[in-house]
């Protein structure tokens, strides 16, 4: 019937403009996502070079601008400060947490 063909036309037309949106949708939520990284691997660079150099990326109040500091043994400090980690840390293990300067995990390397 034709009162049926044109509904039948009608959903097809709305379908594809759904299908249109749902694209663009997930273009700009991929495209976000990616910006998004790329700005936290950019702090987490600093980060990293803040523990490695010692240098402050950011002034913080009350603290000569040009003062650097480091956060000596982060790394032991951190594991032992997690009840489910520190039972893992031997004695052993301190000498080489003492050292560690970074760790990085990157999605997807292990694949």
């Amino acid at each position: 019937p034709p009162a049926a063909q044109r509904t039948l036309f009608a959903l097809r037309g709305l379908q594809a403009r759904l299908d249109s949106l749902s694209a663009a949708f997930k273009a700009a939520k991929w495209a976000a996502s990616r910006e998004a990284d790329a700005r936290e691997h950019k702090l987490l660079d600093q980060r990293r070079d803040a523990l490695v150099t010692g240098a402050r990326p950011l002034h913080h109040r009350g603290e000569p601008a040009g003062r650097t500091t480091t956060i000596p043994l982060f790394w032991l400090r951190a594991l032992r400060a997690c009840d489910a980690s520190a039972v893992a840390v031997a004695p052993r293990d301190e000498r080489l947490l003492a050292s560690l300067a970074d760790i990085r995990l990157r999605w997807g390397d292990w694949d």
